[in-house]
């Protein structure tokens, strides 16, 4: 099966707000809509599908929502290679392709489920941030958007870079593409030192601008209120993101805050494989999501009501479910927060489960 609506619709309504019967008439929509990429399930042969499942992307404020919800599919995609293939068959070049880690998620709002919103793309061995590198982005970002000036981003992305500061620690980890919105998002990781003055003022300066601004005031709070513990810490992951348009680079920043390993095994693997190293992450996997929750909780992120079926959603009975990332945007009209998560299939069904880096 493409997507396990049997398993689905065991557990619908059993955490409300993170999937209800709304969501999944949204998603019979998409699928409906979408019947080359549908056709096969994850398990048949020449099927481009990961798994049976879908992915949810909800945005709220104060504990509303403050946005339409998004559903995410994945697929595997040709690796090693620089060049990916959008939705409508347009054919991207660059350099960084060659890195991507070989599957994508695509996007949809059920409103107008005939292409994605977004078509998300992972990096693997993170290429660090160097002149060609950054060259190589800035081209690909005007490909996308049509937008020919994108040197307010070279001038953001050259604060970080590895050479000119001399720290080798930031790389680029996670694309947002979206050419219906003629839009990118670019999220960049960094090792596990914490972060420091220079690089946020330098942040703050190329993408906010005058720090007489709300945009600057309340991205300098968030830089203030996300905690160096969670940044420094070996169990979350957390990507820093701007996001460049058609009209140029917008005034906001955005962390997105994921778990370093996942609860269960490897997919082809068992715990006994090697249970230490089992037990461990999944240590590392459970103070992860603590660390996160408790710093949504502390900053007022995300809601009580939220947060509590957001940390029992992977106890659901039928779907295996997956806790995905929490991702913070601040701009001139202060915080708001997008919460990721989703399932893969049917709980101890034999689809792959896990995710390193989210959705």
């Amino acid at each position: 099966m493409t997507v396990d609506f049997d398993s689905i619709t065991k557990d619908v309504n059993r955490h409300s707000k993170l999937m209800n019967d709304i969501d999944v008439s949204n998603v019979n929509k998409i699928v409906d809509a979408n019947p080359s990429i549908f056709e096969l399930g994850w398990d048949q042969p020449k099927t481009k599908r990961r798994d049976a499942g879908v992915y949810f992307k909800k945005v709220i404020r104060d504990g509303v929502e403050v946005d339409k919800p998004k559903y995410g599919f994945t697929f595997f995609i040709p690796t090693q290679i620089p060049q990916y293939q959008l939705f409508d068959g347009t054919i991207l070049n660059c350099t960084l392709f060659n890195y991507l880690d070989g599957t994508k998620g695509l996007w949809f709002d059920a409103d107008d489920p005939s292409e994605p919103e977004w078509e998300l793309v992972h990096f693997q061995d993170d290429p660090p941030l160097l002149a060609p590198s950054i060259n190589a982005m800035c081209q690909l970002v005007t490909d996308i958007t049509g937008n020919t000036n994108t040197q307010p981003l070279k001038d953001y992305l050259d604060v970080l870079d590895n050479l000119e500061t001399d720290r080798h620690d930031w790389s680029f980890m996670t694309l947002w593409m979206s050419k219906k919105n003629k839009s990118v998002k670019i999220g960049l990781s960094k090792n596990d030192d914490a972060l420091i003055g220079d690089e946020v003022n330098g942040i703050l300066d190329k993408v906010c601008g005058s720090k007489n601004s709300n945009a600057y005031k309340n991205t300098q709070q968030m830089f203030n209120t996300l905690g160096l513990g969670l940044v420094e810490s070996p169990n979350a992951i957390v990507t820093t993101y701007v996001e460049f348009d058609s009209t140029g680079l917008k005034k906001e920043v955005a962390f997105e805050m994921g778990v370093s390993h996942c609860l269960d095994a490897p997919h082809g693997t068992r715990a006994m494989d090697d249970y230490s190293r089992f037990t461990d992450y999944q240590s590392s996997y459970k103070d992860g999501i603590s660390m996160i929750m408790n710093n949504s909780k502390d900053s007022n992120w995300i809601s009580d009501d939220w947060r509590s079926q957001i940390e029992s959603w992977e106890t659901c009975e039928n779907i295996q479910s997956t806790f995905g990332d929490v991702i913070v945007t601040s701009s001139k009209e202060g915080w708001k927060t997008e919460l990721l998560y989703g399932l893969s299939g049917s709980r101890g069904g034999v689809q792959p489960t896990n995710f390193i880096r989210g959705f």
